[in-house]
């Protein structure tokens, strides 16, 4: 047997050390995880995939889940990689390509991104496809929605959390930023973005978004006009919901077959 092609290995990665206080979040955020087993082969040191079986690199397997996790990544976007955006989504995979060929400078300069678009056409699988590279760079990053950032807004304790990563990450991505259904929905959500962001635009610390808001700066105008000289703006276009179709056929393939997709 052999191990499959295009997978990271070790040595390849660049490794950020991770601190013991990190990992105590990691463990208190996700209790289920086993850092001891594989989460590809289950310790069998092979795994099935694709119809063939294929040796395991096991430690690079359980170091990226370990960093994938902390990064605050769901396991859903663990296995996906390049190869998983539809062929229909070139021109995002350049966008993604550029950020990623462009991050010394966009790091320096603190560049953004914000992925707009209908449910389902990529803004969250984009976003998470950056963040997995740069955490194969070394680079601390971490991933919220919107909601969750509402709800550790306030929560005094996971307020204090969410700061120390709005501080630190050299990338932080907030997703799903909705439209507001009331006047004082509007102040609100606008006063908890306007907390997200401008430590990190005032610093020149990158950051990626996802809404399927037309107009961010319409909405929440103190906002817009934060990230207005600095951030890319990107539209993803498509009214089919990729995660009903393509994601569901190929979960449900994995199920039929006994397989196990590998982290990427």
């Amino acid at each position: 047997m052999k191990q499959l092609k295009d997978l990271p290995k070790f040595e390849e990665v660049q490794w950020r050390k991770i601190e013991d206080d990190e990992y105590d979040r990691l463990e208190q955020r996700f209790p289920s995880f086993n850092k001891k087993v594989c989460p590809t082969c289950l310790g069998e040191g092979v795994f099935k995939y694709k119809r063939f079986k294929w040796d395991c690199d096991c430690r690079t397997q359980m170091t990226l889940t370990r960093h994938y996790l902390y990064a605050n990544l769901g396991k859903n976007y663990h296995t996906l990689g390049f190869d998983d955006l539809r062929e229909d989504k070139e021109e995002l995979k350049d966008v993604i390509d550029g950020f990623i060929a462009n991050w010394d400078s966009y790091k320096r300069y603190g560049r953004g991104i914000i992925f707009r678009g209908g449910l389902g056409t990529g803004k969250t699988f984009a976003q998470v496809l950056i963040l997995k590279e740069l955490i194969k760079r070394g680079e601390k990053v971490w991933f919220t929605s919107f909601n969750a950032a509402v709800n550790a807004y306030i929560d005094p304790d996971e307020k204090k959390e969410l700061l120390r990563e709005i501080h630190s990450a050299a990338c932080l991505c907030i997703d799903e930023i909705p439209a507001p259904t009331s006047e004082k929905q509007t102040d609100f959500y606008q006063e908890v973005l306007e907390w997200l962001i401008r430590y990190r635009v005032e610093n020149s610390l990158p950051m990626l978004m996802g809404t399927n808001i037309k107009n961010l700066a319409e909405i929440y105008p103190r906002v817009g006009s934060l990230i207005s000289m600095n951030f890319l703006d990107y539209e993803l276009e498509g009214s089919e919901d990729a995660r009903k179709t393509s994601s569901k056929d190929a979960i449900e393939g994995l199920i039929k077959n006994n397989e196990a997709r590998p982290v990427k």
